[in-house]
């Protein structure tokens, strides 16, 4: 918190009192700081001391007793800037948004610093679903502070929900310049943009194709049922087949390119890998399937619908390689890093590929008709549980071995990467406390 211009009017042993809560915000001591600022007060302090008491309250999360500080300061101090600053940050944090814009629009018109208003202002914006808004506020604000990392971080933000994503990977750039010691992360998230931009634009061109793959293959068969010649049936029986084919796969990799959020909950693995079991039906009529499951394993949080897709997965392509029969091993167990591990073993012959991890490659496959999208899927899906996949020849065939976190740290997709909160003293000057503001929060946290 800045010392404003209230601070030589007041008495020396306030002065010193204010200086002295200042000292411990910048500690983030807020408690004690508090306590300075309620001293100051009682030596006439004024407006300068209840803005500090505001700001501790603040922080500390009392948002009600920081809401009525700040009301007190506005009153001791109508043309202070400050009171109504602190004002917004506090609706902001208690998700009043159009109360919070207001009070920085007060803040700013009593000439609080631009730069800062616009930042808080922007994340008001952004809460409450004004993209446009906030992401001209925050433009605005980069060209005021442009070597303001924090800035340029919430840009880049706003910009990946409003899927600007070149523009959003610019910002990130303009952050790893700023800010060298996150070089890694910001790369990572630059890559993620890409990918993320790559999905978006396969999923539209996919899905025109997939509509003229659907067309043309509707056309043919309406040709081959309304009677056509017998050379022209002959000619179109297996272009209908090759468009239904195509379309088949297309619509498949339209659906590995999509990434749906985990539906986490409780299960215990073996039901789902018994559901598993029951969907692979008569695909298993000639395999025999051994079970070993461990007893007294806890439950483990997972999505069980789509760790039941990695399970089936594997299952038929274990009767696949067992086509004259044969015996699948489902065994379930802990590891000595406190994981589960489960185990799919056949009686197939084992992986003819050098090195077998090849078969987890993006659209490798050693099948006529595959498309290589299954493992590679199943590979995705155990890495988002925060899991490993692994195969390798078991001593009858190809054994398949999974290990999970009894409760999984599932990653952020780019949507979930949140706002920095405040903007730091030592960062451009543009914030009224002593955060860092060199963590990105989820949730999009003004505290």
């Amino acid at each position: 918190m800045a010392p404003s211009k209230e601070t030589r009017e007041v008495s020396p042993a306030a002065r010193a009192a204010l200086e002295k809560g200042r000292r411990l915000t910048s500690k983030r001591e807020y408690a004690k700081a508090a306590e300075e600022f309620q001293e100051a007060q009682r030596l006439g302090g004024g407006g300068e001391a209840l803005s500090g008491e505001a700001l501790c309250l603040y922080k500390m999360g009392r948002l009600r007793e920081a809401l009525q500080a700040a009301a007190s300061a506005v009153a001791a101090a109508p043309g202070a800037g400050e009171p109504h600053f602190i004002s917004g940050l506090v609706f902001k944090e208690a998700g009043s948004y159009d109360e919070a814009v207001d009070a920085l629009n007060l803040a700013e018109q009593f000439g609080y610093r631009r730069a800062a208003v616009l930042y808080h202002r922007a994340a008001a914006h952004f809460l409450a679903g004004r993209l446009a808004q906030a992401e001209g506020d925050l433009a605005e604000a980069s060209r005021l502070e442009p070597k303001s990392a924090a800035i340029f971080h919430n840009l880049a933000v706003v910009r990946i929900h409003r899927t600007r994503w070149r523009e959003a990977a610019q910002a990130f750039m303009r952050c790893a310049q700023l800010d060298p010691a996150g070089l890694p992360r910001y790369q990572e998230l630059v890559f993620e943009i890409g990918r993320a931009q790559a999905n978006e634009e396969f999923h539209f061109r996919g899905h025109r194709i997939k509509n003229m793959l659907a067309l043309l293959t509707d056309t043919c068969r309406r040709t081959l049922e309304g009677g056509a010649p017998a050379l022209a049936a002959a000619t179109l029986a297996p272009v209908a087949d090759r468009l239904e084919k195509i379309f088949a796969e297309m619509s498949e990799l339209l659906m590995f390119v999509k990434r749906e959020p985990l539906e986490l909950d409780v299960w215990g693995v073996s039901d789902v890998i018994e559901s598993a079991l029951v969907s692979a039906g008569d695909a298993l009529a000639a395999v025999r399937v051994e079970r070993a499951y461990a007893p007294d394993l806890p439950d483990i949080v997972c999505d069980a619908h789509a760790l039941g897709e990695v399970f089936l997965n594997i299952i038929l392509n274990a009767a696949e390689a067992m086509p004259q029969g044969g015996a699948l091993f489902v065994r379930t167990g802990g590891d000595a890093q406190g994981r589960v591990r489960i185990e799919f073993e056949d009686t197939g012959g084992g992986i003819k590929v050098d090195p077998p991890s090849k078969i987890f490659r993006f659209a490798f496959t050693t099948k006529p008709n595959g498309t290589g999208l299954g493992l590679c899927q199943a590979t995705r899906t155990v890495h988002e549980h925060d899991g490993t996949i692994a195969v390798e020849d078991g001593a009858r065939g190809a054994r398949f071995v999974i290990t999970l976190p009894f409760s999984p740290r599932v990653g952020e997709s780019m949507q979930d990467i949140g706002l920095r909160a405040d903007l730091s003293e030592d960062s451009s000057g543009l914030g009224v406390s002593a955060d860092s503001g060199d963590t990105a929060r989820s949730g999009m946290g003004s505290r």
